[in-house]
């Protein structure tokens, strides 16, 4: 709560050491903790685990029980809290039965006594923007920001009755069935446009009334591929253009006239080299992974007085009879995806797709344009349909952190029968 803050009648406001019966942070050290593979060994959480109310498990290790043992302080019961120290701080998930008895490592442990606390009330405190700026605040490190147990000890927080937390923990953690439920939605709608995409770009399943044959083309041989872009410099005496840039491509399928802001300066010659037209495909040629390369998008209008960056590839296609839209998804296929996985060359930092090797790259196309615009019409309305549902799971984000800010504070009081 802060200090010129109303309390509610019938809250307190407490220091968090006052109410719980053990805030320390898991193991925390130099020394490599002793992994292990076999079946007695203790599952061991890292902060790359943890999200907003719930664990990833992907990667999680195990730790022998003899390190287990040595470190029991941060041995892990149901109901304990889980804050990230260091990188995403503050984002906090509590622990399910099926967690209990594992160890962490560099994570905030907050047990709280029962008796006063509800620890899911916590949770949604924890994880509210009223709780994550009072992290901001006492967060210290230069290069890297961590929390320390000491800062938090000393911290007020809100202590409602207990049934009243339980009350709001409820209401809260009903709209996190909803985006939960919501959020699962919107993967098996992925899972399934995946799966339509590699049929329909496969020319494994046809549409209906379609029957000319498909063709495997080189990119080379259905239009220019050229790089050498535009710097992010400003230059006195050059123009202003509107820079394309590779995270616009990795993040999008399509780019309209809004989608891209930095303003920066290039030569004449830059200016007309390196124009955006309508149709034109851009690729990402490099990164720190393989699986980064090869992703593009499609512009789909003309962006007067834009240019590419140096960090992407513009593929512009020579043949009347590519559909710009085909051409979103036709790119984004295992298949050409593998390709580009395999041809790019690097030492392990750094992975660059050539030129050349772009140009020398397969895609299937059907002959019939008619054709390539059904399939893109077919994807298309999977997109607009996952789209929708993402609208809709921003807006009950955006409800239920309405709801935090009137609940965890007392605004709006709650009925307790």
């Amino acid at each position: 709560m802060q200090n010129n803050q109303k309390i509610p009648e019938g809250w307190s406001v407490k220091k968090l050491g006052e109410v719980t019966t053990l805030l320390t942070n898991g193991f925390v050290g130099s020394a490599t903790p002793h992994y292990t593979e076999d079946e007695t060994g203790v599952t061991y959480i890292q902060g790359f685990n943890v999200n907003i109310n719930s664990f990833d498990l992907t990667g999680i290790k195990k730790v022998t029980l003899e390190f287990h043992k040595k470190n029991k302080k941060s041995c892990l019961q149901e109901g304990d809290l889980l804050t990230i120290q260091t990188g995403d701080i503050g984002v906090t998930a509590r622990v399910p039965k099926y967690l209990a008895g594992s160890n962490c490592h560099a994570l905030i442990i907050s047990r709280f006594d029962t008796a006063i606390c509800n620890s899911k009330f916590y949770l949604q405190y924890y994880n509210s923007s009223i709780c994550q700026s009072r992290f901001k605040k006492i967060e210290t490190g230069s290069t890297m920001k961590h929390l320390n147990v000491g800062d938090l000890e000393s911290e007020y927080i809100p202590v409602p009755p207990l049934p009243e937390q339980e009350k709001i923990a409820g209401i809260l953690g009903t709209w996190d069935e909803a985006i939960e439920k919501l959020t699962s939605l919107i993967e098996q709608k992925k899972l399934l446009k995946k799966g339509l995409m590699q049929k329909l770009l496969t020319g494994k399943t046809r549409l209906p009334g379609f029957i000319q044959p498909w063709k495997e083309v080189k990119l080379g041989e259905m239009g220019h591929i050229t790089s050498a872009g535009v710097d992010k410099n400003i230059v006195p005496g050059e123009q202003n253009v509107i820079l394309l840039n590779y995270m616009d491509i990795y993040k999008k399928d399509f780019i309209y006239k809004n989608d891209i802001k930095q303003i920066v300066t290039a030569p004449d010659r830059k200016i007309k080299n390196c124009n955006v037209l309508m149709g034109d495909v851009f690729f990402t040629p490099s990164s720190e992974t393989r699986d980064d390369i090869g992703h593009s998008a499609v512009i789909m209008e003309n962006i007067p007085g834009a240019v590419y960056s140096y960090h992407i590839v513009r593929f512009r296609p020579l043949l009347n009879h590519l559909n710009r839209k085909f051409c979103a998804y036709a790119f984004k296929t295992s298949k050409f995806y593998k390709q580009a996985y395999s041809l790019c060359e690097g030492s392990g930092q750094r992975y660059v797709l050539s030129q050349d090797d772009f140009r020398n790259m397969k895609v299937c196309i059907p002959s019939d344009i008619s054709e390539q615009q059904a399939i893109a019409d077919v994807l298309s309305t999977a997109d607009d349909e996952i789209n929708l549902l993402n609208q809709k799971l921003e807006a009950l984000k955006e409800q239920k952190k309405g709801l935090m800010q009137q609940l965890l504070t007392g605004q709006t009081r709650v009925k307790v029968n």
